[in-house]
């Protein structure tokens, strides 16, 4: 796999954003909402992802890029052996990351974040609650 955070791994279908809100199931990991579902889609990577930092706590767009950034990096540098474990367990997800914190945290924060996300998705899957 390469390091990049290619096109086909971000998620941008709306009708799979609006329907991952709808019926996905959610979990919190300090400091995100991450809402995940299992797909049939063929995708070429085990996982789509799109983070979402709202507009409500932060009105600027600089601030919600910035954040948009940290995320986007945490999980491009510590998707590999996520990507293993979906894999191993033949499963495709959606994944919508979604900030929850009033402030403005610091790129260590989101990336612990980040990495306990993957740890409790892994279990999640693993568990086959969603028939992976």
């Amino acid at each position: 796999m390469s390091p990049r955070f290619r096109k086909t791994e971000r998620l941008c279908s709306r009708k799979s954003i609006a329907e991952l809100f709808s019926k996905g199931d959610s979990f919190f990991s300090y400091p995100f909402r991450v809402l995940w579902k299992e797909t049939d889609e063929m995708l070429p990577f085990p996982a789509q992802m799109m983070p979402v930092v709202p507009g409500r706590h932060f009105r600027k767009a600089v601030t919600r890029n910035l954040l948009k950034r940290r995320i986007r990096e945490a999980y491009r540098r510590n998707k590999e052996d996520f990507y293993c474990s979906l894999e191993n367990n033949n499963c495709k997800i959606l994944i919508i990351i979604q900030y929850t914190e009033r402030e403005i945290k610091d790129y260590s924060t989101i990336e612990k974040g980040i990495l306990t996300a993957f740890n409790k998705l892994i279990l999640k899957v693993q568990d086959g609650s969603k028939g992976c």
